[in-house]
């Protein structure tokens, strides 16, 4: 897509967490133009995962997921997380307030009702399917 006349702009803004990319500005600066608002790079210099499984897999020292990306550009905003995140299995956990500290605002009481009901749904799907196998167990006798 980077390489298309036509898509400058398209991408409006991009959160990358912990993420297994080359961390080259020459790659980067070539992304950049198509993004409209904000790249913003969160990563952990701690991150075992990424410096052990990733380097050793792509032969790569330089990653994104565990340094700042080094480009002069307005769009590109790099967050260091290793005070809230420890390591790469962190990030879903710690997503709210990674985004809080990044600047998204977030509907902290929607997200909660909507894991509330989330968990019901699977509950309830727990409790029908134990039924379903009550059921077999009794059609069996």
């Amino acid at each position: 897509m980077a390489n298309r006349k036509d898509a400058d702009g398209i991408i409006e803004d991009v959160v990358l967490m912990g993420a297994p990319v080359a961390a080259s500005p020459e790659r980067w600066n070539n992304i950049l133009p198509i993004i409209n608002g904000r790249m913003v790079n969160c990563y952990c210099d701690d991150d075992w995962l990424l410096k052990f499984l990733y380097r050793t897999s792509t032969a790569t020292l330089r990653i994104a997921g565990l340094q700042t990306i080094a480009v002069k550009n307005r769009k590109l905003e790099n967050y260091n997380l290793s005070e809230i995140v420890k390591g790469h299995m962190e990030y879903c956990s710690k997503i709210d307030d990674i985004l809080e500290f990044i600047g998204i605002r977030i509907d902290k009481a929607k997200r909660i009702v909507e894991e509330k009901v989330s968990n019901d749904d699977k509950t309830s799907l727990s409790a029908q399917e134990q039924k379903q196998q009550k059921q077999k167990q009794e059609q069996r006798k």
